[in-house]
This record gives structure tokens, sequence and C-alpha cells, in this order.
């Protein structure tokens, strides 16, 4: 089931558990009366804000404080760069010649 509701702006959100009904009544601020008025919410969005909450606040953090430090990829230098096996059958007293 796919729900479309208006909150400050249209929010869509798709479930296979919850239902539309029954309706909650939750508090948005209202700019024409000035203070809070109750709104009906469609019980998928109600059981989204309360149990997800914190998985949507982690998500949040990481893409707003990404961190930008990488470190050195280490490929092990010299001759041969990471590739070890090569480097033990190259040297001297193995029976492949280089």
């Amino acid at each position: 089931m796919v729900i479309r509701w208006m909150d400050n702006s249209e929010v869509t959100i798709a479930t296979n558990y919850d239902t539309i009904e029954p309706m909650v009544t939750v508090q948005r601020f209202s700019k024409e009366k000035k203070k809070k008025v109750g709104v009906p919410q469609p019980l998928a969005f109600n059981n989204y804000n309360r149990y997800m909450g914190g998985v949507d606040l982690h998500d949040n953090g990481v893409a707003n404080y990404r961190i930008g430090i990488r470190g050195k990829k280490y490929n092990g230098g010299g001759r041969y760069g990471s590739n070890v096996w090569i480097a033990l059958l190259s040297m001297p007293g193995n029976f492949i010649a280089s």
C-alpha cells in the first residue's frame, strides 16, 4: 500500500504492514491561527514517526557530518608493489628466472 499525506510538504510512504485507518490526530503549527492545531494523520505515518526516529536521526547525522579524511592505501612499495608471490618467486635460489 502506498500512502500520500500532506504535512509541511507532500510525504509518501509504502508499507505492507500498516493501514490508513484509524486516523490519528497530531499537533501542527498553523500560520493563520498562530497556534498549534489538530491535524488528522494516517496510522502508518504515526507508527513510522514513533518507531523510526532514531534511525532517521542517525542517517541524517551521517549525511551531514561526513568525515573527509581518507587514509593512504598501502601497496607495499618496492619493485613489485603488493604482489608478494612475484617477489618471493623472483628471489635468488628459486627455479623461476627473473
